[in-house]
């Protein structure tokens, strides 16, 4: 059962968090001023009962607090895979006396949520405006001869794939014959950015697009959710992806639809994947505003790497040199052999101290170049007093949005 609302400014989103304290005994998601509670449990007067108390404290909290929930936009759901019923379960729920309106369907964050949970009113939805989506493709095709495929799938990908793809980790547990829907969607745009016929195989056009179909796609964003998922403790996520107890009742019934954890380690096992350690991301006790300010140089990066022999590179990177008690120097690569990250000192007294670590061979590049700078920083974090300047090769490390992570 899911009781959800909405409505409200964009700044409402910055007063709630401010003003939030520590929510009922349910599962409640705030985001910007969208609001969600919900409760599990095979009997319905159980939850309704549940519901009632989680509104209750509700009620209590906006009066503390001065807050208010809107009656007219909240609504409710009940969730359920029954047969054989009359009618659709009616609880009656209250929110400052006023009885809340039961849905079969509800709108959360861009996604239609029915009370079957089989997505088919959502696919319908996302296929119509994708189907809407294509009609700008249509017209850049039609009044521009100019247009390359290049350019043509690169819109592709902006106006219509991007609404595919959303929420797909979700809608993607749907039935095979429900999410064929899209398929009508996906092919129309890769025929119109081609050029191809109509009569033209569907394998062909995953072939001269490199677009793979949507159904590979959604088991490919499936996995990168699963995987990025491993990086949360788990006791801060809702949703364990890697909880089997449950695998039992789905293998006694296989025409029973799997959920998104069954599928991932599925996928996993069928692959092959092996999947390495992956490290815990945590929150800073410092906030952003208290991150220290320093400075970042790219002059160096002005000259062109195919142009400038390592002399010239070298002789630059000298007249260029900031003064610094301590000089930390990073760097990290990826061949054949495997994937490695190497990091150093050197002080003003000239004491150097230089190490090199082994990653996991399914580590990139740019893990390799992450890896050797957050290894220096911890090397700062003994030297707070002194001057540090940090060199390294990486330009997409030293990005405004991962440096804010490092700190």
């Amino acid at each position: 059962m899911g009781v959800g609302g909405g409505g409200g400014g964009e700044g409402g989103v910055v007063v709630f968090f401010l003003m939030i304290r520590r929510p009922p005994r349910s599962t409640l998601f705030p985001y910007t001023t969208l609001f969600r509670s919900s409760i599990a449990s095979p009997r319905l007067a159980f939850a309704t009962r549940r519901m009632q108390s989680c509104l209750r404290q509700l009620d209590i909290w906006t009066a503390d607090t001065g807050f208010r929930f809107s009656s007219s936009k909240t609504e409710v759901v009940v969730f359920h895979r029954q047969r054989g019923l009359t009618e659709d379960p009616s609880p009656e729920l209250f929110l400052k006396e006023t009885k809340l309106k039961v849905v079969k369907e509800k709108k959360f964050l861009g996604l239609i949520f029915d009370s079957k949970l089989n997505w088919i009113p959502h696919i319908k939805s996302l296929k119509a405006r994708g189907i809407k989506a294509l009609c700008l493709l249509k017209i850049i095709v039609k009044n521009n001869s100019r247009t390359t495929s290049k350019l043509l799938m690169n819109i592709y990908r902006a106006i219509v794939r991007s609404k595919l793809d959303y929420g797909s980790q979700i809608y993607g547990t749907a039935s095979i014959s429900a999410l064929r829907m899209l398929d009508t969607v996906h092919h129309q745009g890769l025929r119109l950015s081609l050029g191809a016929f109509r009569t033209s195989p569907v394998e062909s056009l995953y072939v001269e697009s490199g677009e793979p179909s949507l159904s590979d796609r959604r088991k490919s964003l499936q996995l990168q959710y699963y995987i990025r998922s491993k990086r949360q403790f788990p006791d801060r996520t809702i949703v364990r992806l890697d909880d089997d107890s449950v695998d039992p009742i789905y293998q006694a019934r296989p025409s029973k639809p799997r959920s998104l954890g069954i599928r991932v380690r599925q996928y996993v096992r069928d692959l092959g994947l092996e999947i390495p350690p992956i490290s815990r991301f945590s929150i800073g006790n410092v906030p952003p505003w208290d991150y220290p300010e320093f400075e970042v140089c790219m002059a160096l990066s002005a000259m062109n790497k195919s142009d400038t022999n390592p002399e010239e590179y070298l002789q630059c990177f000298l007249e260029h040199k900031h003064i610094a008690d301590i000089e930390l120097y990073t760097d990290g690569s990826k061949d054949v052999n495997g994937v490695g990250a190497g990091f150093g000192s050197i002080d003003n007294r000239h004491r150097s101290r230089f190490l090199q670590r082994r990653l996991h061979s399914l580590s990139s590049v740019f893990a390799a170049e992450l890896y050797a700078i957050r290894s220096v920083l911890m090397l700062a974090r003994i030297n707070q007093h002194r001057s540090i300047v940090i060199y390294s090769d990486s330009r997409s490390a030293r990005s405004e949005d991962h440096t804010s992570e490092l700190q």
